[in-house]
């Protein structure tokens, strides 16, 4: 080997630290290329745009505003502040329409070590509700919430990616209520995410919670042992969205001090259909509670409109083990003989022969509810009348009147005349109810 060339084997491991060298200092000098203030500024002008249109695809009315932007700190410590964020909202369907507000005094901002148009929004203080400008809650967490922004490019086109990483406790406390505290703790690897394809509108979003607890301040607790759920949507040629919807809620459990309720699981199959005049309908595939001794399912389809204030469709509610269902713990001892007569007004059978209920719900659109054949405000207001019944003793102190309230009428017919009303009976006022 000549002399040159020993000399540049031995500068070729010089040369390879002095190039990393260079690379380092570029980048803790120069920090990371997505942390400026233009960049920032634009990544929340984005997120602020996305906000508004999905809220008025609603109906809804949504504003993001910020204050200060400063990029602080170098290298991988470089990031920016944002000073006091704030998400206004407005439902401009609502005949009063309410401004609610979601703010907190400090934002970060930092890279996305995974995507490189990537961005984490991270909120390290608590954040306060309002609602009509009066604060309402206050949302804390003991480590920072995060809330991850990418926007890639896809085969198709753009795909916007939102995900959430709470903190396993969160406390909402009301303002003014020393009582009105609520903390919610789960397992700290909970799964939060949003996926949108802007060009064929595509919505794809799933979140999962393991070992959820919902604590009060007096001490009840709601319990589950997982809380999963997923949605999905697509815009058709004809320029309806149409989606699924699938929640499951597995062994949840009501804590109260020393005491535990029994343990139910939850599961609800939903299609969802949007037309662009906004009108919606949604088939309820199955919603499923279940027990250890019985169990309730619901079956049907609703629509919503913009000419009618309340949805309508038909429905069946299918009670499994119907004894079982009276002497559980969902229904208070007090109340079982109203929820029995109210079963045997709907279904026309005995209570005491009911081993399996299929009770229909109806409305026509712009029309009244019927649960059976019986309307549902008359119906409810013979159920009030037994209740009264059975728990107002009469005059003098004797036993509670066995006298029976009177059967709500069923369409087209007409309720019994009493004595001093004969031959005029009363005409049920008009209600979607």
């Amino acid at each position: 080997m000549s002399a040159l060339d020993a000399k540049k084997a031995h500068l070729k491991p010089l040369i390879g630290v002095f190039i990393l060298v260079v690379a380092v200092v570029i980048i803790l000098f120069s920090g990371m290329s997505g942390i400026t203030e233009a960049n920032v500024g634009q990544h929340l002008q984005d997120v602020a745009d996305y906000v508004a249109q999905e809220a008025g695809a609603v109906g809804k009315e949504a504003k993001l505003t910020h204050g200060k932007l400063a990029i602080e700190g170098w290298g991988f410590n470089k990031h920016a502040t944002v000073d006091d964020v704030s998400l206004e909202l407005v439902d401009k369907s609502s005949p009063i329409p309410v401004k609610w507000s979601v703010s907190t005094a400090k934002m970060l901002v930092l890279p996305d070590p995974v995507s490189a148009n990537g961005l984490i929004f991270e909120f390290p203080g608590p954040i306060n509700v309002a609602q009509g400008g009066q604060p309402k809650t206050v949302i804390s967490f003991p480590m920072p919430l995060k809330y991850v922004y990418s926007n890639m490019q896809g085969s198709h086109g753009p795909i916007i990616v939102h995900a959430l990483h709470l903190p396993n406790e969160m406390t909402f406390a009301a303002v003014g209520d020393g009582n009105g505290r609520i903390v919610v703790d789960h397992d700290p690897n909970s799964l939060f995410y949003e996926k949108f394809m802007p060009a064929n509108h595509e919505r794809e979003s799933a979140y999962k919670f393991s070992h959820v607890k919902i604590t009060s301040a007096d001490g009840m607790q709601l319990a589950a042992s997982e809380i999963t759920s997923n949605f999905n949507e697509a815009k058709q040629e004809n320029g309806r969205v149409e989606g699924k919807y699938a929640l499951t809620v597995s062994d949840f459990v009501l804590h109260d001090h020393d005491k535990a309720s029994k343990s139910y699981n939850l599961s609800v199959s939903l299609s969802t259909g949007r037309a662009p005049t906004g009108n919606t309908d949604t088939a309820i595939n199955e919603a499923l509670f279940t027990a250890d001794t019985f169990k309730v399912k619901v079956t049907g389809g609703i629509s919503t409109s913009s000419d009618d204030g309340f949805p309508s469709g038909n429905a069946m509610v299918d009670i499994d083990n119907v004894p079982h269902f009276l002497a559980s713990e969902l229904i208070p001892e007090q109340a079982r003989k109203t929820v029995a007569a109210a079963l045997e007004k709907v279904t026309g059978q005995p209570a005491d022969k009911l081993t399996h209920a299929m009770i229909p719900l109806k409305r026509d659109k712009n029309g009244s509810l019927y649960i059976g054949d019986a309307m549902f405000a008359a119906l409810a207001a013979s159920v009030l009348a037994d209740m009264v019944q059975t728990s107002a003793p009469a005059a003098g102190g004797s036993e509670p009147s066995s006298a029976p309230a009177a059967v709500a009428p069923s369409p087209g017919g007409s309720a019994p005349a009493s004595k001093g009303d004969a031959g005029q009976p009363e005409k049920p006022a008009k209600s979607p109810m």
